[in-house]
């Protein structure tokens, strides 16, 4: 079981808040973040982080047991020092990983592994917007498992084109799914009410909703107007900088920040120098939201707590969590103690409880082995 700090007080580290850097104690006591503690764990050398949030991570489709799936996640994510998460799931047109009746055995098996961890774990939910039929069966599924954020995205083209995602499927998928995209485009009128309606149900429900891959202003302006406020990886400066204009969050790739845009989209370097981001996600590969962060203090784009605030407390208010993202009295216990100087993560904290601990660490933590399940190595 992962070790729980309780009444306990780091000294000697450098606390990052709001302003920087600074050199003050920092107390957890039943998951929070307290004023004192009795006990003193020194972690002198160390710098302490708020935990990263994360509104976008993939878990990979090889097991077809959800619940397998999310205990392997759980191991990464805590290694990348991702104490919340919103795990990607399509509610799409496709067979198999992807489709409705998956969906909801996803969040059947998200709902069993809640309770074993102390991630915070959540679903986001991927939803096509040309499946009206499917509206109810999908609501249903969202208060019933509690979902609180939908994300808008379609792989059906405008009348008489195929977008390169749907060309490949055809290429590659069952000829029943040809069968359900030519359907599914034939009932595109019926579109614009069926997200209207969706948008009253999330409404009511408290959902949070967004719009996938914006390709330009009037779109993400009329995602904005059905109440889709959040704009996930716009792929156009001119959809960013709408939705930034109309105080709509945006969300980027990580990964462009790391490894460079992928083709035909916006520069993420570009969008966050003039400030047209809310937040970053992982997506397919947890650890490049920390080094997403480093990045843009190392190329001097943004300071810190800047680039920090992206991957923390940015991503959290966009979500409504107000409980994380700053390391203050009376926020949760989420927290990253990396090695300073090398920048290597140490130590993971969630909910005042250590999920992830290096061999080293460990041993300041107990004074003995570290047990197998919070090695590194």
């Amino acid at each position: 079981m992962p070790i729980e700090l309780t009444d306990i007080t780091l000294s000697g580290a450098q606390i990052l808040l709001s302003e920087g850097w600074t050199e003050t104690s920092l107390s957890i006591r039943a998951g929070r973040i307290v004023d004192t503690g009795a006990k003193a764990l020194d972690v002198t050398g160390f710098q302490v982080l708020p935990g990263l949030v994360d509104p976008h991570v993939e878990v990979a489709a090889a097991v077809d047991d959800p619940v397998a799936r999310l205990a392997a996640l759980d191991v990464w994510l805590a290694r990348a020092g991702i104490t919340t998460a919103w795990i990607a799931q399509d509610w799409s047109l496709d067979e198999g990983p992807r489709s409705p009746e998956y969906a909801e055995a996803f969040l059947e098996g998200l709902n069993t592994y809640q309770p074993l961890t102390d991630l915070d774990l959540r679903a986001r939910l991927m939803v096509e917007t040309h499946m009206p039929e499917t509206a109810a069966v999908m609501l249903a599924a969202i208060r019933r498992y509690s979902v609180d954020y939908v994300v808008f995205g379609s792989e059906i083209a405008p009348p008489g084109q195929l977008s390169q995602r749907a060309e490949a499927q055809l290429r590659v998928r069952s000829e029943l799914h040809a069968v359900r995209l030519k359907a599914a485009a034939e009932r595109r009128s019926e579109v614009p009410r069926h997200l209207c309606r969706l948008a009253e149900a999330f409404d009511v429900l408290g959902v949070y909703y967004a719009s996938h891959a914006d390709v330009s202003a009037e779109g993400r302006e009329t995602y904005s107007m059905i109440g889709a406020r959040i704009a996930e990886f716009p792929a156009t400066r001119s959809a960013a900088a709408t939705a930034h204009a109309m105080g709509d969050p945006v969300v980027l790739r990580a990964t462009d920040i790391c490894r460079g845009d992928g083709p035909g989209r916006a520069s993420a370097l570009e969008l966050v120098a003039a400030n047209l981001c809310t937040a970053l996600a992982s997506g397919n590969h947890a650890p490049s939201l920390v080094q997403a962060a480093w990045t843009l203090v190392d190329l001097g784009v943004a300071s810190l707590p800047k680039a920090w605030a992206l991957v923390s407390s940015g991503p959290a208010r966009m979500l409504g969590l107000r409980d994380r993202g700053a390391l203050i009295p009376g926020m949760r216990a989420d927290m990253i103690i990396v090695e300073q100087g090398s920048r290597d993560i140490s130590c993971v904290i969630a909910r005042g409880r250590v999920v992830f601990a290096n061999d080293s660490f460990a041993r300041r933590l107990d004074g003995s082995a570290p047990p197998p399940h919070l090695a590194a190595e």
